[in-house]
């Protein structure tokens, strides 16, 4: 369930004594009760969402443990943060208050982490779906201030993706090998955009960056050992080049790339179109048209 907190969704009054406040808290509860049965009910609505009896006892119960009140209340009084972990707000990020969380007591970054990292989750996995170079800046620029046990919850759905392009990206490379034409499918797996979306990614998405890059050298190596298309497997490992790649990745790809153009030297030209090998993502709009224009007339040589 979304995060909820307790003290804005049930409207507690502020500058209470601590007597006061759970007196208010007992009959606030008695009132929510006493309306299942006066509306003949099996939820009511408190904040926006919708909770059942034993949601709702629960809901109070986090007001009972003093630890959890004080948490509850840290949440309250930092807007941006309670935004992202009820609603996945990121202005959170864009107002650059993620950083400050780091020097928070780490049992109230422990609190807040299942929340934390379920909002986290959602929205870059949006954004790397969308390619939203923005947003995954803004996500991505700053390390996770949650202990570490939380950080696969905070990616798994945008590892699991990157997993399968990977595995796509094999794939095709085993059925160019085999046979199978070059096709629109290589444009898509070497675009800008693609290649610019993997590279936002932070250090813990490393070993599927450099699996990615493994991938498209296959494929480079399928499209001129097969069907003997040498300037789409330079472009190929070439795009591939400008992941971020670790020094080994890197190095195999170069290797490979150095070997290609030892047997065609006049290929080395596409150098001077294709750059160095260094991402160029700021500059998208002139990358990306350029790029598809040069593999949809690779496709055709």
């Amino acid at each position: 369930m979304p995060y909820l907190n307790p003290y804005t969704a049930l409207s507690v009054p502020t500058a209470l004594s601590p007597e006061a406040e759970a007196a208010w808290l007992r009959q606030e509860k008695k009132r929510l009760l006493a309306e299942f049965e006066l509306k003949d009910s099996s939820v009511v609505s408190i904040g926006g969402q919708e909770l059942d009896k034993s949601g709702l006892l629960t809901l109070f119960a986090q007001l009972e443990d003093p630890d959890r009140r004080s948490w509850h209340r840290q949440v309250q009084n930092q807007p941006a943060l309670q935004a992202f972990l009820e609603a996945a707000s990121l202005d959170l990020f864009y107002e650059g208050k993620v950083a400050a969380l780091a020097a928070q007591p780490e049992a109230f970054r422990a609190f807040i982490a299942p929340h934390f990292a379920e909002s986290f989750n959602q929205r870059l996995f949006h954004a790397y779906r969308q390619r939203d170079a923005e947003e995954i800046a803004a996500m991505c620029t700053e390390p996770l201030p949650l202990p570490l046990t939380h950080h696969a919850a905070c990616y798994r759905d945008t590892f699991r993706y990157l997993h399968q392009q990977v595995k796509e990206a094999e794939a095709l490379a085993q059925a160019i090998t085999q046979g199978q034409a070059p096709g629109g499918d290589i444009q898509e797996m070497c675009d800008e955009w693609v290649i610019g979306a993997i590279n936002q990614l932070p250090a813990y998405f490393q070993v599927s960056r450099d699996r990615y890059a493994l991938a498209l050298e296959g494929l480079a190596m399928g499209v001129h050992n097969t069907h003997r298309r040498v300037k789409l497997s330079l472009f190929i490992l070439r795009q591939g080049l400008k992941l971020r790649l670790s020094p080994e990745a890197a190095g195999r790809l170069q290797h490979l790339l150095d070997q290609l153009l030892e047997m065609a030297p006049a290929e080395a030209i596409l150098d001077q179109l294709t750059g160095s090998g260094k991402s160029r993502w700021s500059g998208w709009w002139i990358a990306a048209g350029v790029g598809t224009l040069l593999v949809l007339a690779l496709l055709l040589l």
